[in-house]
């Protein structure tokens, strides 16, 4: 008999409607790029600095929100 585990739960920790809307966005510029095939649509593609910033935003405000519920729960002395 072969048992199978679980691994841990693969959503990524800091998506959400924000991130998604810049990487819609992104992929977006990458098709016009890809379909015109012109310096312009390049040039707006490779302008995609919303789309990381947005992504580097999310994961900084989720990783502060982690860390001061943790330091709080410490703090309180209670568990999760």
């Amino acid at each position: 008999m072969v048992t199978y585990v679980a691994g841990p739960d693969k959503k990524t920790w800091w998506w959400n409607e924000e991130v998604a809307e810049a990487v819609r966005e992104k992929k977006i510029k990458y098709g016009k790029w890809k379909r015109e095939n012109t310096k312009e649509a390049r040039m707006e593609y490779k302008s995609r600095q919303n789309a990381k910033r947005v992504i580097s935003s999310a994961k900084e405000k989720k990783q502060t929100h982690t860390h001061t519920h943790n330091r709080l729960t410490v703090l309180s002395g209670t568990t999760r």
